[in-house]
Formats: structure tokens, C-alpha cells, sequence
């Protein structure tokens, strides 16, 4: 039995063209992985999973993904170039932006009502928990729901009956890890020594089978690069679980607020998943097509446990090792370096990873050269502008949105933010290697970067506590870039030889931008480190570094970074004239 979709009139037939491309019937080779691409595999690719409280979008909740473009670049849908296409992906841009910026705003408002509203203990249990379903996603990841949008079909049937399958799977999934948190919940509570952990994992066992349900009929908009029905999904569902946990955070005042606040949010966003798309999935079972499905998944398998090592065992180490008080202090310190690069993560993937994809599908080494450094330029100037305020005024960002409480927070914070800056130019790797069809250029360098990881963090972590896991962060991403500049240039024929100094200028750059910031408050302070490391600055302090001070070191290091690197300077002026001209016409 086979779902279908409502009838429309924008549907079209299948073209010679198409049936040339859709090469992917039940004796054909698996599909290709990456070249297409799809959000779910380059999330596992690129994107950290945020701290209990610091994201809208979170771990413990899987929602349908984010839209990107990789959908955009399929040859099945239409020709490169095509004019329907090129309209599609620019209001696909459009909604993406849009959306992107509401979730940071709302994640934003939720981590300050409710660090304002819980303890640190209630953040460290929750992240506690966050540890544990995360392994448990991680560990029964098979990638198989990513393939939905970068396969290529015979006809619509094949795909309907391969849709149909993917949702049958992933609710067998949702299944397991549903027995697997009844079962491991008391042991999991042994482990870290804290009680509540047990009927907290009780509880949120009942989100994975819900989340499992939701329409996979939106990754079929994805396909179709029609971004404003996925947008007003996750636009709706996550305003919604945010709304119900703050409320509730009021009402209870402990760290029920977050259970059952994703428990609501995981029974909304799959409801509202079928309002949203028109798709009716219907359980549906091919040995065949599962084999093609599981093929697709196992690069994201691998990049997916290397990606969990990366970004939560530093907080199993903490909590185990420190408790859930230091384990609050940590993962709230990761709330700020999770947003700013959520926010290059999305603003970028929606153009380089089609770009990139397009440039070698081309084969044009001079234009993939050019694109490369463009990137990787621009790329290294927004996360100086977007973390070198945060860095420069975290006991200010603190004050205002915490409150004193959290003032431990500062130096891990700082680190973390740091760690945050070669986080992004790894997303920019990813983008490039999983664009060009080279994802286990990507799965190789993510199992390094673990292991580099696990080297350092048990003993940083002993003797520094909090702030060596922040550090642990720092050597590990600092390192992962060595390795994949390398493949990179192998690839490009030595495109990203200017890598370096891009990086070093930038961090030198944020150094003298940090000091320069902090210098008016110098002389109140007593010295310039005492202005620098205060902690508790006075809330008037607070307001004017971060309504004024932040602002202008961020357009310092925009002035400086582009009077170096000339390339810099011309996209700026690029932007600027388009922008410009877009304001005229308006």
C-alpha cells in the first residue's frame, strides 16, 4: 500500500532527460552519496549539538531539517541554470535566512528565561540526560532519511514506495531507543551518580517513537527546493515547545520545565508535520531498497559516532567527573559559541555546498580555486566579526542575560567561543568535501578529530576541570584543521596555501580588537586585565559594552581584516553594492 501525495497542477512529466538521470531502480547501484547531498547528513557533518538550553532546535527533539539547497542541485529536477529552479532556490534562500534568524532570537529568549528561572543542577541534569539520548541516536544513526532527497528515482512510484520505507524504518528506530532508555535509565543513573537522572530518562523515553512519526513528507519539499513549508514547520513546532517549557519553567521551577517541555514538543512537531505536507506515509517494507538505503547511511554512521566523541564527551567527563553544578556551568557557557556558529553554519551551507557541488560537477579548477579562497576568506572574516565581541565582553553578555549566578561561566565561555572560531572554518571543509563527493575525506579526518579529542580532554579535564574541557575543544579543532588543509589543497592544487595566514591574522586581529574594547574600562577597573577578567562588571557596564563596545570591535575587525586581504575587501564591495542597489529598486 502506497501513500500519495494530494493531486496538483504544477505537476509535470517525466522528460528523456529525466528518465536518463533516474537511474536508481531496484538493479541499479546504490545511489550517490554527497553530490546531491542532504541536510541530515551534512548536520552530522558540521553542526555542534547545543547544550540543554542553548538552542531552539535540540538534540533531545529531532525535527525535520533546516532547508538547505542541496536538493537545488539534483539534474532529475531540472537542467542546470533552469529559471524555475533559480527561483526556487533564491525564495528557498530567502526562507532559510528568515527562519534561521527566528529560532537564534527564540533560543536566545529561552536560554535567558530559563538560566534565570532554574539552577545550575537543573542545567547539569538535563545535559545529563542529553549525553544519554544522544548516544543512543547516535549509536542507531543509519543515515537512511537523508537519501530521501539526494536519490534519484525511475518514476514517482518508486519513489512513494521509497519514502514509505524510510518512515517505516525510522519508526522501528524510534522503537529502540524507546526500549533502549527503559532499559538503560537505572544504570545510566548509577553512572553519574544522580537519582533523578532515572525518572527523568523514564519520561523523555516516550519523545524518540513520536519524533519517529513525523512526515517524512517534508523531505520530499526539500527535494523539490520548496523551503516555506519546512520553514513554517519548524517556525511553528519550536515556538510552540519553547512557549510550553518556559511556562512550565515557571510554574515548576525545576528541571521538569525541560522534560516535558520536549515531550509537548515532540507530540506538536509531529503533528504538525502533516499539516505542513500533503505526503500520507504508510508503513512499507523492500529488502532490496533497504540495502540501497543502508548503503547511503554509512559514511553518516561513521561521521556520526566521531561527531558525538567531538561534541559530548566533554560533557560526560564533566558530569562525571565535576557533577551536574560545574556540568550547568559548562553547557550554559556553550550556549553563546553554539550560536554564533549555528548561525555561519546555516547562512553558508545554503550557498557552498551547491556552489561547490556545481564548481566540480563543472570540472573547472580556476573557478573552484576562486570560489574556494572567496569562501574560506569571507568565512574567516564573519566568525572574527560574529565571536571576537562575545569573547572580548563575556562577563558582559553574562551579566545582562544570565544574571550574577552564572559568572563562573566566564572563562570557559571564552574558551569555548575560541574553539567556536575553528569549529566554522571546519564547517566550511565540510561543505567543500561533502560538495565534491568526498565525504570519507570527511569521515576520516572526523574519526582523528576524535580520537585527538578523547587524548586530551580526560586529563585537561582532571586537572583544569571545566575550563581544560573548553581547552580540549580548542587543540582538537585547532588540530582538525592541519589534516584537512592538506586533502584540501591536494585537491585544488594548493587553493588553500593562503589557510594560514587567513587564520593567524584573524586571531591576532581578535587579540588587539579584545584589548582595544576593553581599554575605556581600564582605568575603573585598575588595569587593563582587571577590565578584561572582571566578572561582575555593574549592569549600566554591561549595557554600554555590549550596545556599544560590541558593535565597534566588530567593525574593527571588518576595517582591518579587509585593508589585509584584499579579497576581503572586494567581496565586501561587492555586497555593499548589491545591497545598495537592492535598497534603490525598493
Amino acid at each position: 500500500m502506497l501513500g500519495r501525495p494530494r493531486k496538483s497542477n504544477n505537476s509535470r512529466a517525466a522528460s528523456p532527460r529525466d528518465s536518463l538521470l533516474f537511474r536508481s531502480g531496484p538493479n541499479a547501484k546504490p545511489p550517490r552519496r554527497g553530490r546531491d547531498g542532504e541536510r541530515v547528513f551534512f548536520e552530522a557533518v558540521t553542526k555542534l549539538p547545543p547544550a540543554f538550553g542553548s538552542d531552539v532546535i535540540q538534540p533531545l527533539l529531532p525535527v525535520m531539517p533546516e532547508p538547505d539547497l542541496s536538493g537545488a542541485s539534483s539534474d532529475a529536477e531540472a537542467p542546470q541554470g533552469d529559471g524555475e529552479l533559480g527561483t526556487r532556490v533564491m525564495k528557498g534562500v530567502s526562507w532559510t535566512l528568515a527562519g534561521t534568524l527566528w529560532m537564534q532570537v527564540l533560543g536566545v529568549a529561552r536560554t535567558v528565561a530559563l538560566a534565570r528561572l532554574l539552577s545550575q543542577a537543573d542545567f547539569g541534569v538535563a545535559a545529563m540526560a542529553l549525553t544519554v539520548i544522544g548516544a543512543l541516536y547516535t549509536f542507531t544513526n543509519t543515515g537512511v532519511v537523508g537519501s530521501v532527497i539526494s536519490s534519484k528515482f525511475d518514476d514517482d512510484d518508486e519513489m512513494y514506495r521509497y519514502v514509505n520505507l524510510i518512515w517505516t524504518m525510522e519508526i522501528l528506530r524510534g522503537l529502540l531507543i524507546t526500549v533502549l532508555l527503559l532499559a538503560l535509565a537505572f544504570p545510566f543513573a548509577l553512572f553519574y551518580k544522580e537519582p533523578r537522572l532515572f525518572p527523568m530518562l523514564l519520561a523523555l523515553s516516550l519523545t524518540p517513537l513520536c519524533t519517529s512519526l513525523q512526515n517524512v513528507g517534508l523531505y520530499l519539499n526539500s527535494r523539490q527546493v520548496e523551503m516555506k513549508s519546512i520553514t513554517l514547520h519548524a517556525f511553528y513546532s519550536n515556538t510552540l515547545t519553547v512557549l510550553s517549557t518556559i511556562v512550565l519553567a515557571v510554574l515548576t521551577r525545576n528541571y521538569w520545565a525541560l522534560v516535558w517541555g520536549q515531550i509537548a514538543g515532540a507530540f506538536v512537531g509531529m503533528a504538525l508535520s502533516f499539516v505542513f505536507s500533503s505526503y500520507r506515509p504508510r508503513l512499507y517494507w523492500d529488502k532490496v531498497m533497504a540495502i540501497r538505503a543502508f548503503d547511503y547511511g554509512k559514511h553518516q554512521f561513521v561521521i556520526g559516532l566521531a561527531t558525538y566523541a567531538l561534541t559530548m564527551m566533554d560533557n560526560v567527563a564533566v558530569g562525571y567527573w565535576l557533577g551536574k553544578v560545574v556540568l550547568g556551568v559548562y553547557v550554559v557557557a556553550y550556549t553563546f559559541c553554539t550560536l554564533a556558529r549555528t548561525i555561519i553554519n546555516n547562512a553558508f551551507n545554503a550557498v557552498l555546498f551547491p556552489a561547490f557541488a556545481a564548481a566540480g560537477r563543472e570540472e573547472d579548477p580556476a573557478r573552484l580555486r576562486s570560489l574556494v579562497e572567496r569562501s574560506f576568506t569571507l568565512g574567516t572574516l564573519a566568525m572574527a566579526m560574529l565571536l571576537t565581541p562575545l569573547i572580548a565582553f563575556a562577563p558582559a553578555v553574562l551579566r545582562i542575560f544570565y544574571g550574577t549566578k552564572w559568572s563562573e561561566a566566564v572563562l570557559p565561555m571564552r574558551l569555548l567561543l575560541l574553539a567556536g572560531f575553528f569549529g566554522g572554518i571546519l564547517v566550511l571543509f565540510s561543505a567543500f568535501f561533502v560538495g565534491l563527493d568526498k565525504p570519507q575525506y570527511e569521515s576520516k579526518g572526523k574519526i582523528w578529530d576524535a580520537l585527538l579529542f578523547l587524548v586530551v580532554l580526560c586529563p585537561l579535564t582532571w586537572y583544569l576541570g571545566a575550563a581544560g574541557a573548553a581547552l580540549a575543544g580548542v587543540i582538537a579543532w585547532a588540530g582538525a584543521i592541519i589534516w584537512r588543509l592538506k586533502w584540501a589543497n591536494d585537491l585544488t592544487d594548493g587553493a588553500l596555501r593562503r589557510l594560514p595566514y587567513l587564520l593567524v591574522s584573524a586571531l591576532a586581529l581578535g587579540v588587539v580588537a579584545c584589548a582595544l574594547g576593553v581599554l575605556p574600562w581600564a582605568k575603573a577597573a585598575g588595569s587593563w586585565g582587571l577590565a578584561f577578567l572582571l566578572t561582575t562588571p555593574t549592569l549600566p557596564m554591561a549595557w554600554t559594552q555590549v550596545l556599544i563596545g560590541a558593535p565597534v570591535v566588530s567593525v574593527f575587525c571588518m576595517a582591518i581584516f579587509s585593508a589585509i586581504h584584499p579579497v576581503a575587501k572586494q567581496e565586501i564591495a561587492g555586497l555593499k553594492s548589491k545591497f545598495g542597489g537592492k535598497l534603490k529598486r525598493g
